[in-house]
């Protein structure tokens, strides 16, 4: 806590930005990974939380997000969110956060996909339940806002899921349960939404038909692109995935 603070009292005095990079940067070269992880995952939480660091954050919104094909949408991803996300990867869930923030939808589906072939310690448990509390708190609104359109949000919707199904059934389980529901609730809102248009417009068991397929279409795309090789994703998707699965490796206990 005290250390927070000060980390705190730093970003108020100085560059938050400027401070974050040359952390990150240093992390990045940090041989002992047990202080790594816990660098990352103070600093993760202070980037996520704390008023000094909003400025951080509204950048980080700005980041153009990956597509399941590993290419930026519109353009190259860049700045902040690169700058730390490699040094991120030391904590998997500080990593998975980062993602979720800058609305890396498919990147972050895939590290929550690679999850459970993390060893299951207490410690990782714990920083996933503080993960699902941090996704209920005011400043994740804009992500459970995102989970009612959930046609339009596959990936996140998907990454929702896996955490679910990693996450025994306990405090933070419950939690997500009740997200999932509202999920549910936006797919019959969807759903129905459709089938009032297509009876207006008198076609009604054609759009019917053309309307479940299209659920069904949202809801398997980017499946295959997950069981074919990572380079076939493109090389900014499939590069980030491989460093973060060497540092899971190097990681792993022997």
């Amino acid at each position: 806590t005290r250390g927070r603070l000060m980390i705190r009292q730093l970003c108020g005095h100085l560059d938050p930005r400027q401070l974050y990079v040359t952390v990150a940067r240093a992390i990045k070269q940090e041989k002992d990974r047990e202080l790594a992880q816990q660098l990352v995952q103070t600093f993760s939480w202070i980037l996520l939380t704390a008023t000094e660091t909003k400025s951080l954050r509204e950048e980080l919104l700005q980041t153009e997000p990956l597509n399941s094909l590993g290419q930026a949408t519109q353009a190259p991803i860049d700045g902040l969110f690169l700058e730390l996300l490699e040094p991120w990867f030391h904590n998997p869930v500080s990593a998975l956060a980062l993602c979720l923030w800058a609305q890396q939808d498919d990147l972050a589906y895939e590290l929550s996909y690679r999850f459970p072939a993390l060893e299951p310690t207490k410690d990782l448990l714990n920083q996933l339940d503080q993960l699902v509390q941090l996704l209920e708190s005011s400043m994740f609104s804009r992500l459970r806002l995102r989970l009612l359109e959930p046609s339009r949000h596959p990936a996140l919707v998907k990454c929702i899921l896996a955490l679910a199904m990693i996450l025994p059934q306990a405090g933070a389980f419950s939690i997500l349960r009740e997200r999932i529901l509202v999920i549910q609730s936006g797919l019959l809102l969807e759903t129905r939404a459709e089938k009032l248009q297509s009876s207006a417009s008198g076609n009604g068991l054609h759009d019917a038909n053309v309307s479940g397929a299209r659920h069904m279409l949202w809801w398997s795309e980017g499946q295959a692109s997950s069981s074919l090789p990572a380079v076939s994703r493109g090389p900014d998707m499939a590069s980030l995935l491989g460093k973060f699965d060497a540092l899971a490796a190097a990681a792993a206990p022997d």
